[in-house]
């Protein structure tokens, strides 16, 4: 793969995290009107997360999760982390504080 079509997909797809707004998006909201360095930090923190997985599938590690129980390996890792968060969401629900901003995010 070419370094200028390997910047390219990795452009295209950064964009669709920034389109997309998520949890980087609203730490950075809500930090930014307290630091004016926030978003600096966050984004140097973002990208030691991201920039070894853009390195792993620049050198074909796309090929290693081809491999049929490796998928099951992370679908069933994943599948248990989303468990678990929606097993303490349950568990906060039960404080009345959480009660309330849950019926106001509902209504």
């Amino acid at each position: 793969m070419l370094l200028s079509t390997f910047l390219l997909e990795a452009v295209l797809i950064s964009l669709s995290g920034v389109v997309a707004p998520g949890p980087v998006t609203a730490v950075t909201v809500s930090k930014g009107t307290k630091s004016p360095h926030a978003g600096a930090i966050i984004a140097l923190g973002h990208g030691i997360v991201e920039i070894p997985f853009m390195v792993l599938v620049l050198y074909g590690f796309s090929e290693i999760l081809k491999i049929t129980y490796v998928k099951a390996i992370i679908g069933l890792l994943g599948g248990m982390v989303l468990f678990k968060m929606g097993l303490d969401l349950l568990k906060g629900i039960k404080s009345e504080k959480m009660i309330h901003l849950m019926i106001h995010i509902l209504l």
